[in-house]
């Protein structure tokens, strides 16, 4: 199991990395 420290890190490159494909799509169009 994952713990705590390593959920939160994950979520936190999830937020991130969603951000970016939201912010790059209407760039990319």
């Amino acid at each position: 199991m994952l713990s705590e420290y390593e959920w939160q890190a994950i979520i936190l490159s999830l937020k991130v990395s969603s951000v970016a494909v939201l912010v790059s799509l209407p760039l990319g169009i």
